[in-house]
């Protein structure tokens, strides 16, 4: 039969129970929730023991850990959540190759003696939490123990000194956290400047705190990540900071004091890879230019800066490898220029939640980000963002909480991104995308899914407009608007003027011209004979009549015919008592119209294309504004 020992432990009632364990055991843990008695003693016999772990026993009135002197492997030894009121640690003298101590939780402890832990020469961690009835804590015992990597001091309710001091011979740490100390006023940390391979720092939750020196930091070359948080700080000075090269990840969260902060010794960090400002109610403006040098910067957090009013995110197209950005709860900012991460091809997650100033947004500069994960964009005051630049990512998890909208058909969206389909509510919306890029992407996949629609002629327009101001609706195919595409700004401009020309010349649509721009620019010499066609055009209208209704689409395809419809709002037909306004327009416009029984006489140099954007024209589309019917003519 193989060897046990035994655990003996009461109840309150006086029930003795037994737990058994292997005499062999490397890793022990003990919990009796019930436990007002603990017996320890057998486990002496448990010479292979180098973990042991002692927790949640409310109950428990004492422990005697001095029965365990014989177990000189223990490596690892952690104590939580007991109800005794004294905690001797002499054993601690015992077990030389004890690496890791743990003691948590212990509301009732009022005094802890850490001398035995000078003992433990090879102790590279230690955790101190949650000892709440704690008066003081001496940490002198620890100067010894030079191997120490990390110390851990977390809620003390009632300690409010405590000398730093010690930490300075312990020349191998590596990550300190100091937190919640809730009554300490001053902590001096100018020893830790002897701390070199020091790789990570956490200052939080020490509430009556009203200065930090950091300059012990300067010395800290191997500093790799520092968070302060929960701090009542006005001024927190980072020019130490611009010593420690290998910074990766700076975290300063909920110091709601804090009017300013400057990042420019961040400029000589170049391996910083995480920013994370969050609750900086106070703070009045952010740079973060000086990160522009990080390239491989990933993370981006700013969180409820209530008083920041504008955020340059230019500084993104310096990082090439950036995978987070997070934009969260700051009310006055009015606009976001997301345009700096249109080279961001890794990003994988953006939100940008609660700023509810903000009215319009241009999701077209992530267009390139095809590894984006995640998009949610919540509470922003926006109408209807258009989502169709970013159609084709394959984002596995989107959240919008305003309706979205595309210049895609249903039919187009469901076949090609179906994987959007939950979250668009409006299609065949007219939005203008004067970026050529953009317009390319668009205008592709409209040739193949919608070859006939008035989206061609309706976006050609519009990029022209932005090439040539002024310039009119185009009657051209598609190969030739794809040509134009391929060809020097240049040279797109004079393609859209010898174009044009031909098409007044051979007494084509004048449709949308701007007389007034046109006659300041180079095409000035067309003015007069736009004017004179749109005088021909009017002379002799021939329209029709179905069912009493007179059919105006002839009408409408004239620029006089057009405008007059949509002043009266009539749409593509009326009655015969609305049709005497529209002939008394015409009329004073020196046109005529004659209505024919036996049918209506269309244009026969115009495209169906076009024909059909002038229809939707007439039927009242105003160029951005978003339609929740199918406009599709």
């Amino acid at each position: 039969m193989e060897s046990r020992v035994s655990v003996k432990w009461r109840d309150n009632s006086g029930t003795e129970f037994t737990e058994n364990f292997h005499i062999q055991s490397e890793e022990i843990k003990i919990s009796f929730p019930e436990a007002v008695f603990l017996d320890l003693s057998e486990l002496a016999a448990c010479s292979e023991l180098t973990s042991l772990t002692i927790r949640n026993m409310d109950n428990l009135k004492e422990l005697d850990l001095s029965v365990l002197s014989s177990c000189t492997k223990l490596q690892s030894f952690t104590i939580k959540q007991l109800g005794v009121k004294q905690l001797d640690l002499s054993v601690l003298a015992n077990w030389p190759d004890l690496q890791s101590l743990k003691i948590i939780r212990f509301s009732k402890v009022s005094t802890l003696d850490l001398q035995p832990v000078s003992s433990c020469s090879r102790l590279k961690s230690i955790r101190l939490k949650e000892l709440w009835g704690l008066e003081e804590l001496d940490l002198s015992s620890l100067a010894e123990c030079s191997d120490l990597q990390v110390v851990y001091l977390d809620n003390f309710y009632n300690i409010q000194e405590l000398d730093m001091s010690p930490l300075g011979d312990c020349l191998n740490l590596q990550h300190l956290t100091i937190q919640n100390l809730r009554n300490v006023q001053k902590l001096d940390f100018s020893s830790l400047a002897s701390c070199r391979k020091l790789k990570s720092l956490k200052l939080g939750g020490i509430l009556r705190l009203r200065n930090i020196d950091l300059d012990f930091l300067s010395s800290c070359l191997n500093l790799q990540k520092i968070s302060f948080v929960t701090l009542i700080l006005e001024k927190l000075n980072l020019k130490p900071l611009s010593s420690c090269t290998q910074l990766k990840t700076l975290e300063v969260q909920w110091l709601t004091h804090l009017k300013h902060l400057d990042l420019s010794p961040l400029s000589s960090c170049l391996k910083l890879r995480e920013l994370d400002l969050t609750g900086l109610s106070l703070l009045e403006e952010i740079d973060l230019s000086p990160l522009s040098a990080c390239h491989g910067f990933k993370r981006l957090r700013l969180d409820r800066l209530d008083e920041i009013q504008k955020i340059n995110l230019s500084v993104c197209s310096h990082w090439p490898k950036l995978r987070s950005v997070v934009l969260w709860g700051m009310k006055y900012i009015k606009k976001i220029d997301l345009s700096g991460l249109k080279s961001c091809e890794k990003l994988q997650l953006l939100i940008l939640r609660n700023m509810t100033s903000v009215h319009d947004l241009d999701l077209s500069p992530l267009s390139k980000c095809t590894k984006l994960k995640k998009l949610e964009i919540r509470y922003l005051q926006l109408t209807d963002p258009d989502i169709t630049p970013i159609l084709h990512l394959d984002v596995g998890e989107v959240n919008f909480s305003q309706h979205t909208q595309t210049i895609y058909s249903k039919e187009t969206v469901l076949k090609l991104y179906p994987q959007w389909k939950k979250s668009l509510r409006y299609f065949d919306t007219p939005i203008p995308y004067p970026n050529l890029s953009l317009f390319r992407s668009v205008l592709q996949v409209l040739i193949q899914e919608e070859p006939e629609s008035w989206k061609i002629p309706y976006l050609t327009h519009e990029i022209a407009k932005e090439i040539i101001p002024g310039i009119g609706l185009l009657d051209i195919s598609v190969e030739e608007i794809t040509n134009m595409l391929e060809l020097p700004p240049e040279e797109q401009q004079r393609f859209l003027h010898e174009r044009y020309q031909e098409q007044i010349r051979n007494g084509g649509v004048t449709i949308l011209a701007d007389i007034d721009l046109l006659s300041d620019s180079d095409m000035a010499i067309l003015v007069n004979e736009i004017i004179e066609l749109r005088n021909i055009e009017i002379k002799n209208i021939h329209l029709s009549m179905n069912d009493g209704m007179i059919i105006l689409e002839p009408l409408v395809l004239t620029t006089y015919g057009l405008q007059i419809c949509r002043a009266l709002n009539t749409g593509l037909e009326c009655t015969t008592e609305e049709f005497a306004q529209v002939q008394q327009a015409v009329d004073e416009l020196g046109g005529s119209i004659v209505i024919d029984e036996d049918g209506t006489t269309y244009p026969t140099i115009i495209s169906e294309s076009l024909r059909r954007y002038i229809m939707f024209l007439a039927k009242g589309f105003e160029p951005r504004k978003r339609y929740i019917m199918d406009l599709r003519y």
